[in-house]
């Protein structure tokens, strides 16, 4: 099983306190690193304390994608997801579109994680769980369902067969987005900010929506639409 590099002392937290089997944890500066960690997480300062292990700075250097501030670096086994896992319950599913932007990505699984989403779903078989990801979700793949396949569409037509969901599409020429207009167990989809929604997965769609922006203001960036439409959804009064 290939390990997946936790960088930094935020993503070697978060997959700590959401169960992963961490293999090691790894630092060029275990003071310093501990010095962080009792202002960030002094809940798991014994545990860092007593795991991590000394490494050089040129070691460090080579193991990651990029400077690492906080000085501790990790490898854990991948989370063993599902598709039926991550779709929506009394939460709403995330689905992203052939997302690009790693970086985007993991932004999307951690504002995910924090609005309490049901899961985060990806066509083109992304991988949620590239060092960048996993830097960028601060190593909250490990709290929220992720699931990324080429077939995802046939794989939402068939369990629609089953169950009882909606799919609501986020694009330009969509009607007016009213959270409240969506009780029930729903998934919303999400294009890239270049391109929009592909033909296949507006096809899958029940209605097609789009958020209300000022004149001349053209599109949001993805993770920050994926946001306002979780916030809203969750706190808006339901039907």
């Amino acid at each position: 099983m290939e390990l997946v590099a936790l960088e930094g002392l935020h993503a070697v937290k978060h997959a700590l306190r959401f169960g992963a089997n961490i293999n090691e944890i790894l630092s060029d500066n275990k003071d310093r690193a501990l010095g962080l960690a009792e202002g960030i997480c002094p809940d798991l300062v014994p545990a860092l304390r007593e795991r991590i292990q000394p490494m050089t700075a040129a070691e460090m250097k080579q193991c990651s994608t990029q400077p690492i501030p906080t000085h501790v670096l990790g490898f854990a086994e991948p989370p063993q997801w599902s598709f039926e896992a991550c779709l929506p319950t009394d939460q709403p599913t995330i689905l992203l579109d052939d997302p690009r932007n790693s970086k985007n990505l993991g932004a999307v699984v951690r504002l995910g994680a924090a609005a309490g989403a049901a899961g985060v779903l990806a066509t083109s078989g992304v991988d949620f769980f590239n060092p960048m990801a996993v830097r960028g979700a601060a190593g909250l793949q490990w709290a929220i369902p992720c699931w990324s396949s080429e077939t995802l569409v046939d794989d939402l037509q068939t369990v629609r067969t089953k169950r009882d969901l909606t799919i609501v599409g986020l694009d330009a020429d969509g009607e007016p987005f009213v959270p409240g207009d969506f009780p029930g167990p729903t998934i919303f989809a999400f294009g890239s900010e270049r391109t929009g929604l592909s033909d296949p997965v507006r096809a899958v769609c029940d209605h097609i929506v789009s958020l209300p922006m000022e004149p001349h203001v053209s599109s949001l960036n993805l993770a920050t639409s994926v946001s306002a439409v979780m916030y809203l959804r969750r706190y808006s009064p339901r039907i």
